[in-house]
């Protein structure tokens, strides 16, 4: 499996499925616990563009489940 591998949503998508508002995961992301590639990349190469999540690796580590 590769780096890009997984399911990729957006910020609000990621917050909904957590729970968080997207303050919270900012702060998680200005912390450290998330590394860019793994966890979360741009949409483009530009520097302010918006975030993909990879929810699945972000629920992992938050210990997290999905809703059924």
């Amino acid at each position: 499996m590769g780096r890009y591998s997984g399911r990729w949503i957006s910020t609000p998508e990621v917050c909904g499925e957590l729970g968080i508002c997207e303050r919270t995961l900012m702060r998680m992301k200005a912390r450290g616990d998330f590394n860019a590639g793994g966890f979360f990349r741009r949409k483009t190469m530009a520097p302010r563009s918006d975030l993909l999540w990879n929810i699945d690796r972000v629920m992992g580590l938050l210990g997290a489940t999905p809703d059924l």
